[in-house]
């Protein structure tokens, strides 16, 4: 029998082993304690800790599970528990622990937190908002408790809520980086760009490397109508000098042979259920085979149904997401890349480091982002000539190439089918706009204003996921009233998921394009279900989104030269409701007869974009 003394000398000294990183030699003394004291749970615990540290998650959580059994005040025992449950891919009994612990020991913070973090990644939002909050409410004064709850309100678009969680983390951490970021993204997401590019500042004066905030900065600037071309463009550069200019190649690869068949790389963490997708697929799927190879680059986290349909279009798919940009530019170059296709620019779930290597001799932007890159790595960005007229060159660092056509979509098989139009039965017309409150600044809701001014009766719906606030809905009425709306008028709306979205089309007669940033993937969706859609050709590039659409449409009389056209139209298209009733019910057919829904044309004409740039390059 080994006496207690002896007993926590020999624990001692197997916990310094483990400590070491020598946990391979513990294990026999390890097991030998066990042996002459079976329900020791400390030795299950060291156990478990020592199987942890060798990878063996699985034995080191049933170790862990032991040591809390026999233990139950030990609470690292159930950490132990926890973390190797997670580490072994067993999310749900991860979870269980993490729920346990906070009954047994609430005065530890992290398992609430932890909770909230698993709970999250298992796909469920609303009990990871609940284990956050209550972790907060436990924890008033910690600052990770904070975070996490202001992280969590933000993902179930509680957003003052969560405003109001990462000014506490600020408070009770002042080199928090994370919570300025936070506080950007809210105040960004309602279009307060000064707040946002404040809190962008302070994020950067913390960690002036912090990419977040420096990506956030362009996008808040792309919003933004005091933000002209020239200084967008600058802070593009600003950005690519600081993480993309130092990993340009000393010898980037050359393009040679101009007729050659060409293989053609492209670049997205979309290719799943995403707005990008109903423009990939036709591309995908209508390149001539005897000209051009499609190889697709997934930057996916979470691959779906449209992940695999998107794959089986493709010649080649090469999941990138987990790999580091040195090595995704390695596999680009063994891959023998001629054109790399980025689509997704600035926006999240991107490559550009990847770009910055220049892994490719031609690499090109379309799709994903109206703008500039900022990168020199970048050659080419494609459009057309609606969306950057001649004489607009100078907002890009890269050269503009102009197709007949920017984009084809091919409709989700999940969209309804063309709803009746409700101002024929219901005697007032419904104005609508579904997308973020980022693009309603002031110039927006002043027009808007004088639409439902110059229609009697009338009602504008917003719907957008922000507005699941109460707070963010009484915060836009009153922008509304200040630009001379009257907010009885205004229907605020969150659906959600998407179909809950386009089902809600059918309560609108006409779409409301907002300006100098005008919808996308939204415009298409509408024209789609029916809805024409009112555009106004404002500033290039983000201006001219709605224009080029709807030319496309065969609609170039939807497109307002200015906002008093804008206002005039919206008034003679209420004026109608009989001729809305027949534009809805015809518009499908108006679509599958225009280049918007031709794939084949626009995939020819995307083909000689890549051939002539391809030449170019190789007469270099």
């Amino acid at each position: 029998m080994i006496d207690s003394g002896e007993l926590a000398a020999r624990l001692e000294a197997l916990a310094d082993l483990v400590r070491a990183g020598r946990a391979a030699e513990a294990l026999p003394g390890i097991d030998a304690v066990l042996a002459a004291r079976p329900s020791l749970g400390l030795a299950h615990f060291l156990m478990g800790v020592a199987l942890l540290g060798l990878g063996r998650a699985v034995e080191a959580a049933d170790a862990g599970d032991r040591a809390a059994a026999l233990d139950p005040v030990n609470g690292d025992a159930l950490w132990l528990a926890l973390v190797a449950r997670d580490l072994a891919g067993d999310l749900d009994g991860a979870i269980a622990r993490a729920r346990e612990g906070t009954k047994r020991h609430p005065e530890r913070v992290d398992f609430g937190t932890m909770l909230a973090l698993l709970s999250d990644r298992a796909g469920a939002p609303a009990q990871a908002y609940d284990a956050a909050r209550a972790a907060r409410d436990r924890h008033p004064s910690d600052a990770k408790a904070a975070f996490v709850h202001a992280m969590q309100a933000q993902k179930v678009w509680r957003l003052a809520e969560a405003e109001a969680g990462f000014a506490r983390t600020a408070e009770l951490d002042s080199g928090s980086v994370d919570a300025q970021f936070g506080l950007g993204n809210c105040a960004l997401e309602e279009g307060r760009f000064a707040d946002a590019n404040a809190a962008y500042e302070r994020a950067l004066a913390l960690r002036p490397d912090y990419e977040p905030a420096w990506l956030n900065r362009l996008y808040a600037a792309n919003y933004d109508p005091a933000v002209d071309a020239a200084a967008r463009r600058a802070l593009h550069e600003a950005w690519a000098a600081k993480f993309a200019a130092p990993h340009f190649p000393a010898a980037p690869p050359v393009a040679r042979d101009p007729g050659k068949r060409l293989r053609v790389g492209y670049v997205s963490g979309d290719f799943r259920t995403h707005s990008v997708a109903p423009f990939v697929r036709p591309l995908f799927r209508h390149h001539d085979r005897a000209g051009f190879e499609v190889v697709a680059y997934s930057n996916v986290e979470k691959p779906d149904g449209e992940t695999e349909a998107l794959r089986a279009l493709a010649d080649e798919w090469r999941p990138i997401f987990g790999i580091d940009d040195d090595a995704a530019a390695a596999q680009i170059r063994a891959d023998g890349i001629d054109i790399l296709v980025d689509l997704a620019a600035h926006t999240a779930g991107n490559r550009l480091g990847v770009f910055a290597r220049k892994p490719a001799p031609v690499q090109a932007s379309w799709l994903g982002y109206c703008g500039t890159s900022g990168l020199r790595a970048i050659d080419w960005f494609l459009t057309d000539r609606h969306i950057v007229p001649d004489g607009h060159e100078a907002a890009f660092t890269e050269g503009v190439w102009r197709m007949d056509h920017a984009y084809a979509f091919e409709p989700q098989a999940a969209l309804p089918a063309v709803a009746p139009s409700p101002g024929l039965a219901g005697g007032a017309i419904t104005f609508g706009h579904f997308g973020r409150l980022a693009r309603l600044n002031d110039g927006v809701l002043r027009v808007w204003a004088r639409v439902l001014a110059a229609v009697p009766g009338s009602r504008l719906m917003l719907n957008t996921l922000a507005l699941n606030d109460a707070a963010v809905r009484a915060r836009l009425a009153a922008r509304f009233a200040a630009n001379g709306g009257d907010p009885a008028r205004l229907d605020l709306a969150s659906t959600h998921p998407q179909p809950a979205t386009w089902a809600a089309y059918a309560r609108i007669d006409i779409a409301l394009d907002p300006f100098p940033f005008n919808a996308g993937a939204t415009t298409f969706e509408a024209l789609w279900l029916g809805v024409p859609v009112l555009t106004l050709d404002s500033t290039p590039p983000f201006g001219r989104m709605g224009a080029s659409i709807l030319r496309a449409a065969g609609m170039a009389d939807w497109v307002a030269a200015d906002a008093d056209a804008y206002v005039a139209r919206a008034r003679r298209a209420a004026a109608d409701p009989a001729g809305l009733a027949t534009l809805r019910a015809s518009q499908r057919d108006r679509l599958r007869a225009s280049p918007l829904l031709d794939g084949p044309g626009f995939v020819r004409g995307f083909e000689a974009a890549l051939r002539a740039i391809w030449a170019r390059a190789a007469a270099r």
